[in-house]
């Protein structure tokens, strides 16, 4: 960020109140969402303004952190924010919580330690964000077909940035070479293993490509071919790659170069002509070379040959090189040769230098801005003047201890040791006193790497600022009592033990550790994930973990341990849970059982601001902390907010995953106040029955039905589609589908349409009493509105079912009932589509249908209230078809008479057309006022959806002869 220039108003200002929101923005541009809303949100409303309630984009960084408090910022911070945010930084378990197409506005994506597998589902889900331009990768594992994973890559249009840091292994068959490249990819980083032909290929498809970068290129035969590339920036640390295959791969594209890193350890670079030739001929505007060579030494030749690099070639560019000699081990001897001018190394290695020469670079002042340093061996020289201003993290290696002063001394003058943040210690010799002197000298070290630690009964340091801790010595328990004690605030531990001592060392930490959330094992065999889990269940140690191993090491993921979960969860708790779409919500336990043939728990929840149909059993390792009533935020404002952004299949997606029905929110306001008041001391009851089998489809199951007591608790029902028969068992379920009587439903076939493939029977519930009340019972399964009574003689069923003529077989799809004879003209009081046919036409196709039958009869209906939140949807987008295309016929007419064409009653024409604005009131009086061009757009919009149509020719019914309404008849819904 740009420095401000101070005004006199800033040198005025006294309080953090009277600065300027847009001051406040360059400050939040500091640091990831996260920690500006743990800073900021809540200092005074003005800042939790500005921080939740703007429409600033939002970047936000995410690492693996306790899983409690992760699991409750993806429900507080990431779900309420999805698409404000435009970066982010991840590791993989974010994607089993979120979708990454769901938000919308992403437009850069780093994500650490995933799988082979959920990257290629992950870049197919990158596709669909527009503004998508920046991804970096890093795979825990190999790909074992690496073109998979740049076709998947070259598929993202607006993708200008890509890293890929990946595992060796898997095939390495380069890609067919591009025919027709038109990607706009820039910058392209693979910090792992290429071969040359490989990368010849992936370079064909990047026309636009400007930075490219490899950290392991491995020679390979390949086919010359002219790349016509727009490359400023190469950087390459080559193996086995000789100087004249270098060439030829530099004279195809180096045009335009500007910028050359090459790293390399073959005997045939250090030929200053070859290079001067190369860059003379080929690189016009090269403007920065930076070369590093290693080797073994052989100090005659190297130091005639670097001669070369002084000439008046390489001093008029600035281009300046040092070299030095050191012992890699007793035996081996090693020469290095290296770029002077002070670019920007991630990391840079300091050695003990031999009497054949020292570099003059660390004589003069010379800047540094590597952020990594390594010092192999004791520093003894006290001269030196290189500084590493950058630096945050210091690898010591073969270090003497007993100069620890001496030593601490010297680094002060090369190193800011303030900055310091992970130190890795690589020393068997060092003694704990030696290591406490050394780490009060970094009081801002957060992370530490060992390789032994020897436990002391002598006053033990308190370093509580130290979180990570890394120690390659096989622990013991007293290694770990001795560690905890030092380091009491460790949440990440990597450790290798004595697998005899698993279960001691689990026990042990799980205890102690209080803050501890991830634990790596080293060298963990597959086997021991059943045995870590066995572990933790035998032992009841923890209830929400993720055990998994990555490349060779254990990691077992937990909440920390003073974790909020009761011991017995029960009745009337609240907690966060996470849903079947992986998003983690606040739910109220109803009810809990214990699973058949074991101790363990479950609980029956729900999910609070969303309807009943999603309430369901879940294990207890989905629970994920206690909610206070302070802390429930995922309100219903806040699900419609997230969702107003998008439009269409987005946010009809987004819908699906939060609500596993996927129905809409929204309801019309006197369907819901006869709806809020008939259930407003509604308790649900809970839901033993999950699933049933019915015909083709194992269906989940929405709401408590009061099936008879043997048959209610049971998971799984079976149900004979043609007679509506239910059974317990698999095996008697198949014996009664050999044995059912019908094919059909009972009754009279009173409509059947090949176009459509459908047939529609009316059943008398006074006649067929058995069959309709297992049809209530079923219907109660999908409907919570509705009170089911036993009593199905007062009223008509209208079973709907779909028939394929080739192998004369019906399948039950839903139906309607109506009472016989209403007291207040309802053609319509039970309407059912079950779940595997909805969004398929039939359920406005009964509506209609309900209609037509009025339309015979001469009468106006409507259906019974209160009418559910899926029924009055479906309703309302009949009544708009049927209205506007009257309307389009007709434009001129009055409501009465449009009510008596159509048979809906006055009240719901006037409701649907006033809600696109065609009612106009005058006078006393209610007028259609609708242009033929608004009629048009909304029957356009009906007609893009799935919209079956009954065909009143081929309706085969009479009405029936009513009684007098309401002087026998008694009212029932069902």
């Amino acid at each position: 960020m740009k420095r401000r220039r101070e005004s006199e108003d800033d040198r005025n200002k006294t309080q953090l109140e009277d600065l300027s929101n847009e001051l406040l923005y360059e400050i939040f541009d500091y640091g990831d969402y996260c920690s500006m809303h743990e800073i900021f949100a809540n200092l005074n409303l003005r800042f939790q303004s500005l921080i939740t309630q703007t429409p600033l984009p939002l970047n936000v960084d995410f690492p693996l952190i306790s899983k409690s408090i992760y699991e409750q910022r993806c429900v507080q911070l990431i779900q309420p924010n999805i698409q404000r945010i435009i970066s982010l930084n991840i590791t993989k378990h974010f994607l089993d919580f979120f979708a990454i197409d769901l938000f919308s506005s992403l437009q850069s994506l780093t994500v650490q330690h995933i799988s082979s597998e959920k990257i290629n589902s992950l870049l197919l889900q990158l596709r669909s964000l527009t503004n998508f331009s920046s991804l970096s990768i890093q795979s825990e594992d190999y790909f074992q077909n690496e073109n998979i994973l740049y076709s998947s890559i070259f598929h993202l249009t607006k993708l200008k940035f890509c890293k890929l840091k990946y595992q060796r292994g898997g095939d390495r068959v380069p890609l067919p070479l591009a025919t027709s490249p038109c990607r706009i990819l820039e910058h392209l980083i693979i910090d792992s293993h290429c071969r040359l032909d490989q990368l010849i290929s992936i370079l064909s498809y990047l026309p636009q490509l400007k930075h490219l970068s490899c950290s392991e290129l491995f020679n390979a035969d390949y086919d010359e071919i002219k790349l016509s590339l727009k490359l400023t920036t190469i950087h390459l640390k080559l193996v086995f790659v000789s100087f004249t295959t270098l060439k030829s791969l530099l004279s195809n594209v180096s045009s335009r170069l500007k910028i050359l890193r090459i790293e390399t350890t073959d005997n045939g670079f250090l030929y200053a002509e070859q290079w001067q030739q190369l860059i003379e001929q080929y690189m016009p505007l090269l403007q920065t070379f930076d070369f590093r060579y290693s080797t073994s030494a052989d100090v005659d030749n190297q130091e005639r040959l670097i001669q070369g690099f002084s000439s008046n070639f390489w001093n008029e560019r600035n281009w300046f090189f040092d070299h030095y000699y050191h012992y890699l081990d007793d035996d081996l001897f090693y020469f290095h040769f290296f770029s002077i001018v002070p670019y920007k190394y991630d990391q840079f290695e300091l050695h003990v230098f031999t009497k054949y020469h020292e570099p003059k670079s660390y004589e003069k002042n010379h800047i540094n801005y590597a952020r990594h340093v390594k010092i192999e061996d004791c520093l003894k020289r006290k001269n030196y003047t290189i500084q590493f201003p950058c630096v945050k993290e210091l690898t010591l290696q073969s270090i003497d201890v007993k100069k620890n002063s001496w030593l601490t001394r010297t680094m002060k003058s090369i190193i800011p040791l303030l900055q310091i943040t992970k130190l890795n210690l690589y020393d068997q010799r060092i003694t704990n006193k030696k290591l406490t002197t050394f780490l009060h000298a970094l009081p801002n070290l957060e992370s530490l790497t060992l390789t032994n630690l020897s436990p002391s009964t002598a006053k033990r340091p308190n370093m509580s600022r130290i979180t990570r801790v890394s120690l390659y010595e096989k622990c013991h328990i007293k290694h770990l009592e001795f560690l905890i004690d030092v380091f009491p605030r460790v949440e990440h531990l990597k450790i290798s033990i004595d697998e005899n001592h698993l279960e001691e060392i689990l026990q042990f930490l799980v205890l102690k550790a209080k803050y501890l959330f991830l634990l790596i094992i080293h060298f963990a065999h597959y086997e021991m994930i059943e045995v870590v889990k066995a572990i933790i269940q035998k032992n009841q140690l923890v209830n929400n973990y993720s055990v998994e191993r990555i490349d060779g090491e254990l990691y077992l993921w937990f909440m920390e341990i003073d974790t909020n979960i009761p011991n017995s969860p029960k009745p009337g708790d609240t907690f966060y849970v996470r849903m079947n779409s992986g998003v983690i919500h606040a739910a109220e336990i109803l009810e809990t059982r214990t699973v058949d043939g074991s101790d363990q728990q479950e609980y029956f929840v729900h999910y609070l601001n969303f309807d009943h149909r999603n309430d369901q059993w879940i294990s207890e390792n989905r629970l994920s902390g206690s909610a206070s009533s302070d802390q429930i935020e995922m309100t219903s404002e806040q699900l419609n907010d997230s969702t107003n952004s998008l439009t269409g299949r987005k946010r009809a997606r987004l819908k699906r995953r939060l609500n596993d029905d996927s129905t809409d929110f929204s309801h019309d306001p006197s369907f819901e106040m006869v709806d809020q008041n008939a259930r407003k001391d509604y308790k649900p009851n809970v839901k033993y029955i999950e699933k049933i089998w019915l015909g083709q489809h194992e269906i989940d199951c929405w709401y408590h039905s009061p099936f008879p007591d043997e048959y209610e608790k049971q998971r799984l029902l079976y149900i004979c589609e043609h007679c509506m028969k239910y059974m317990r068992l698999k095996s008697t379920f198949c014996r009664h589908l050999a044995e059912c009587p019908l094919r059909k439903p009972p009754g009279t076939e009173i409509y059947r349409d090949p176009k459509i493939g459908c047939a529609i029977y009316e059943v008398d519930g006074a006649q067929h009493k058995l069959y309709c009340q297992n049809l209530c019972l079923l219907a109660r399964l999908f409907l919570e509105s509705k009170v089911i009574c036993f009593n199905v003689s007062e009223f008509l069923f209208y079973v709907l079912m779909e028939y394929d003529d080739t192998n004369q077989k019906e399948r039950f799809i839903g139906y309607f009932s109506k009472e016989k004879d209403s007291a207040f003209g309802y053609n319509l009081s039970c309407l059912l589509c079950l779940p595997p046919y909805q969004r398929k036409g039939y359920g406005k196709l009964l509506i209609q249908f309900s209609y037509e039958l009025s339309k015979i009869e001469n009468a106006v209906g409507g259906p019974e209230k209160p009418v559910s939140d899926l029924g009055h949807k479906a309703y309302l987008s009949y009544w708009t078809w049927a209205l506007l295309s009257v309307l389009k016929e007709k434009p001129e007419i009055e409501v009465d008479e449009l009510s008596a064409m159509t048979s809906i009653s006055t009240e719901n024409c006037l409701e649907t057309l006033s809600s696109y604005g065609f009612i106009k009131y005058w006078r006393q009086g209610h007028f259609v006022c609708a242009s033929r061009k608004g009629i048009d757009a909304r029957l356009q919009e009906l007609h893009a959806k799935k919209f079956l149509v009954v065909n009143s020719q081929l309706i085969n019914w009479q009405p029936r002869v009513k009684g007098k309404a309401g002087k026998h008849n008694k009212m029932f819904s069902f």
